[in-house]
């Protein structure tokens, strides 16, 4: 409220006191009302960064997805139908479990967090799936619970379709034969009839408001303090202690003065000559902008930047604190047990569809079903990545795992390239040079052999050679062989102990009766 009779060059109290006296920020109440704010809120990000990290998120679940049972086949047919869900919508939305689970996260941590999962049923090469999948808009879902009983399971969902008319208007789901529903509040209990959105929930939408407040007030602060304000003094200290009443200016002097001054200023010519104006020595004149810099203050900006990062789960954390300073970092954990929650709620919720599946298709009939992610690449460090490596290399991870999940690329694919790489003689063709060949001298299809008797050819080559080595030397073939079978395939012994031999070469040398022996390190 305005202090009546307050000095016009005080009048910028007037302002901050305005400023600060209205527009509470109030959350909606109603599940409806709050899934709407939200979509209104985000659609002009107002942080700048809240929408990025949700996105994020969002993107973290971008992942590969896999099923196994106990029959191959059978995991063959699952994972293929993951990949090609909706299908039969192709070219009108993406197809494939990764389009279904973006839409997932949108709902779970940009809208609703109510999420319903619509699946229409049809037959596919012989076995009942579902050819359409989709999460319904979480304000448009209404639900009927019978109070008298309160059982859980008993909630009646619908579907509103019309605002106009109350009963009309909505359609109760599942709406078709060939339809079931899934549903899903994961920031909710199991009495809950709505779940509290995940923006209103953990105060990112309040957080929000305030933070569009702040900026709706700088702006106009800002404007107010590029209003134009003028000072013009009349007089000075020293001809006032005088008291002289011929060196002090009357109230009418003053306005005379201000008078002329203001007609001075009004009927200036711009730009058509010098203007002048002529008054007293003890004149002064000097421009004010008012001082609203503690309304606009950065300190305001922080702080609710610091909640706003605080209910994403990126929460800051002090490490030290000192006299002139106070050191803290941002600690991530509380964000990436999000992300991660929220994939394992995602698998939960489609390894229920797939048990559905096998239910309705006998001949797809598992007593096992897992259903297993990737890890999430945006979380990966190269240590981690080093950690998987060293796990590989003990035997304690598959290769498939290897190469999907450190090196990023399709194992199929890649297994078919190399088969065709030796098939067609490309992998010798393009054996290292000497310059980098980890084998030095030897090449993939020649390595000097000592002479053997006729006696020893053919079946008892390989032990003949082995019998002239030391027992540390056949035992440091023997591991090379078995890499070698590695390298080059189980059925391509052959080139396995080359590589063997080419190995034994390097660190042997044939003494006087003709064994070998290990050289001696320098």
């Amino acid at each position: 409220m305005a202090i009546k009779g307050m000095n016009p060059l005080l009048s910028w109290v007037n302002d901050l006191m305005a400023l600060f006296s209205q527009d509470v920020i109030k959350t909606p109440s109603g599940y409806k009302e709050q899934v709407i704010a939200i979509k209104n809120v985000l659609s002009e990000d107002i942080s700048g960064f809240v929408s990025t990290i949700l996105d994020f998120s969002v993107n973290c679940g971008n992942i590969q997805y896999k099923v196994e049972t106990e029959d191959e086949e059978n995991t063959k047919y699952i994972n293929n139908w993951l990949k090609n869900i909706n299908s039969d919508l192709n070219g009108i939305i993406p197809v494939g479990i990764n389009s279904l689970a973006r839409e997932y996260f949108r709902e779970r941590w940009k809208s609703s967090s109510f999420l319903v999962l619509r699946c229409l049923w049809g037959e596919r090469e012989g076995y009942q799936v579902p050819t359409k999948m989709w999460f319904v808009d979480g304000k448009d879902i209404e639900i009927d619970t019978d109070i008298t009983t309160k059982t859980i399971g008993n909630k009646k969902y619908y579907l509103r379709l019309d605002n106009t008319d109350e009963k009309k208007g909505r359609k109760l789901l599942p709406r078709y034969k060939n339809e079931t529903i899934y549903v899903q509040k994961p920031y909710a209990t199991w009495a809950d009839d709505f779940t509290v959105p995940y923006l209103i929930q953990k105060g990112i939408y309040k957080n929000l408001k305030f933070l569009e407040l702040l900026e709706q007030k700088g702006e106009y602060v800002v404007a107010k303090a590029l209003e134009y304000l003028g000072l013009l003094k009349k007089g000075t200290e020293g001809m006032a202690t005088t008291q002289n009443p011929d060196f002090i200016y009357s109230e009418d002097d003053l306005k005379n003065v201000k008078k002329d001054f203001t007609d001075f200023a009004n009927n200036r010519n711009i730009g058509k000559g010098l203007s002048t104006y002529t008054t007293n020595f003890d004149t002064e004149f000097e421009h004010i902008i008012p001082d609203y810099k503690k309304a606009i203050s950065h300190e305001l900006f922080v702080a609710v930047e610091k909640r706003l990062l605080a209910g994403l789960g990126l929460v800051d954390i002090i490490q030290g604190v000192s006299s002139t300073r106070k050191d803290s970092v941002l600690s991530p954990r509380p964000f990436i047990s999000e992300v991660e929650s929220g994939i394992s709620d995602f698998k939960e919720l489609i390894l229920e569809v797939i048990k559905t599946i096998i239910s309705k298709n006998e001949q797809l009939s598992a007593e096992e079903v897992s259903f297993s992610n990737s890890p999430i690449k945006a979380f990966l460090s190269e240590d981690f990545k080093s950690l998987l490596r060293s796990v590989y290399d003990r035997g304690n991870l598959s290769r498939r795992s290897l190469v999907e999940d450190v090196a990023g690329f399709d194992y199929d694919v890649e297994l078919k390239r190399i088969k065709h790489e030796k098939d067609s003689g490309e992998a010798e063709t393009l054996f290292p040079p000497v310059t980098i060949n980890v084998e030095k001298d030897i090449s993939p299809d020649s390595v000097n052999q000592d002479d053997i008797t006729e006696d020893k050819k053919d079946v008892e080559k390989k032990n003949f050679n082995l019998s002239k080595m030391s027992k540390s030397l056949q035992k440091i073939w023997k591991k090379n062989y078995d890499i070698g079978l590695e390298k080059y395939g189980k059925d391509d012994k052959e080139q396995a102990e080359k590589f063997a031999w080419s190995s034994i070469k390097k660190i042997s040398k044939e003494s006087k009766d003709g064994s070998l022996k290990q050289k001696k390190i320098k």
